[in-house]
């Protein structure tokens, strides 16, 4: 095969590749716990536009609320592949889970536990003032035991002047009453201490005042 050969055949395959595949991804969105939607089952699909070149999928909780409890939000779609740090930019702390994928209907991850009876936390620990711990960016989640039914994020500081202080920031899973055993066992030490009941819930900035 001659060289000029070649190269139309490469030509033509990158004009295949190039113009000739359109990403299919999930699209939905709902407020409703049990919704495909949220399970990451949805089988609505859409040809993305060829400026977004990502499947997206997001959860959020925001302000509104239902029946005494916060509403949450779960949508899937297609977006440019920067979503996830514009929607941070945008709606800061009440977005729990974003991510994106490049695949066709890769947008299939479940947000949270399996059902209703399960709870999914963020976790982790952390020294440092500039960690994803403490901002509440933190990406590792744990389902909890039994009986755990609660997300938390606290703050401990250490040590009494003139020593230097040590502060450390913690989320993960804790029973109702997690917040007041560590102010029992911490004291004064226990600088903040929040408890939530949403899967992935405990995602807000901790202060670092020490």
């Amino acid at each position: 095969m001659g060289s000029k050969k070649i190269a139309l055949l490469v030509f033509t395959l990158f004009q295949f590749l190039h113009f000739g595949y359109t990403l299919s991804c999930r699209k939905c969105s709902s407020t409703d716990y049990n919704s495909d939607c949220r399970l990451g089952t949805e089988e609505n699909l859409f040809e993305c536009p060829e400026d977004e070149d990502a499947c997206y999928e997001e959860y959020l909780i925001g302000s509104e609320k239902k029946n005494g409890d916060y509403v949450p939000l779960y949508r899937r779609g297609c977006a440019p592949n920067d979503w996830c740090s514009r929607q941070r930019n945008l709606h800061g702390n009440s977005l729990k889970f974003c991510k994106t994928c490049q695949s066709d209907k890769c947008n299939n991850d479940r947000f949270g536990a399996a059902n209703s009876s399960m709870l999914e936390c963020y976790t982790c620990m952390s020294y440092n003032p500039q960690s994803a711990c403490r901002y509440g960016t933190c990406d590792f989640f744990l389902t909890c035991a039994e009986g755990y039914n609660r997300c938390y994020q606290e703050y401990i500081v250490t040590g009494t002047w003139p020593q230097p202080y040590h502060s450390r920031w913690k989320r993960g899973c804790g029973k109702e009453d997690y917040c007041s055993s560590e102010e029992n066992s911490l004291g004064k030490a226990l600088v903040s201490c929040t408890r939530c009941k949403r899967d992935l819930c405990n995602t807000e900035e901790l202060a670092n005042d020490y």
